[in-house]
């Protein structure tokens, strides 16, 4: 009786410390830094996720991934817009952008993996502090024209200048951003209905 009495005590005890509720989350190796691949910074593995909610940590993934891409777009556009006559400092910003840009992401990402994986202490916090200050910088770069934002203004003033081809890339860029803060919101919405939203 007394060895069942503290087992359950023992139990409560270990619920209560925050991240260790999770028997699975903590047998998870977090120093086997696997992942983004080549650059190996944190941990990443689909499997420690449960089966119906693997396509959600999968979006997420998708997500940090798009912004390499769009990492390569934008400096696309630095070149074209370089080449059309405009500063050299919009390619030097386009990487120093990126590089904040990818980096909220996947911090904000890797906190949610965390969260889908068991971890109960502030890493749901993390992720919507650091999601929420990429909201914003995309909102800036949604529509001012400054550095290396390809925004409305900015497309605008390419095509007024007589520069289409320039013009169009940023058009093109403006459009996938749109799609890209439209595909931020719907993935905050479903994380914000899962079971790990409050914790």
């Amino acid at each position: 009786m007394s060895s069942l009495a503290t087992t359950v005590v023992a139990n409560q005890l270990k619920k209560a410390i925050p991240g260790t509720n999770d028997a699975k989350f903590e047998k998870i190796d977090w120093n086997n830094f696997n992942y983004p691949p080549y650059i190996n910074v944190f941990h990443y593995d689909i499997g420690h996720i449960k089966e119906d909610e693997k396509t959600l940590v999968k979006r997420l993934n998708f997500f940090f991934i798009g912004q390499f891409l769009f990492f390569v777009l934008n400096f696309l556009n630095a070149i074209f817009q370089t080449a059309s006559g405009y500063s050299w400092t919009r390619m030097l910003s386009s990487f120093f952008w990126y590089l904040i840009v990818t980096g909220l992401a996947g911090f904000g990402f890797y906190n949610a993996f965390r969260a889908f994986c068991g971890d109960t202490s502030n890493v749901m916090t993390k992720f919507k502090i650091s999601w929420g200050v990429l909201f914003v910088f995309f909102m800036f770069q949604f529509f001012a024209d400054s550095i290396c934002w390809n925004s409305i203004v900015r497309w605008i003033r390419l095509f007024q200048n007589g520069h289409a081809f320039a013009g169009i890339f940023s058009l093109l860029e403006w459009l996938l951003m749109l799609a890209n803060i439209a595909a931020m919101i719907i993935l905050v919405l479903k994380v914000r209905s899962s079971n790990y939203w409050s914790q």
